[in-house]
């Protein structure tokens, strides 16, 4: 599967590695209510390492956009 060319602005900051995950429920009201997780780990899905923060944005009302790259 490929994804569709797209281009990307952002003027803010990107948080990423292993231990943001823990903090997605505190950082992203700040930045609106449509959350967009790029996944490039397989192994953190397949483990249910975050299957606990995804429900938590969706009960406070984010609207996902699950990535995973391969």
């Amino acid at each position: 599967m490929s994804l569709p060319d797209y281009t990307f602005f952002s003027p803010s900051p990107i948080h990423f590695g292993w231990g943001c995950r823990t903090e997605l429920r505190k950082l992203a009201p700040q930045f609106g209510w449509r959350t967009f997780v790029l996944l490039g780990s397989r192994v953190v899905s397949e483990a249910g390492m975050l299957d606990s923060t995804l429900s938590a944005l969706r009960d406070g009302g984010h609207v996902l956009e699950l990535i995973t790259v391969p």
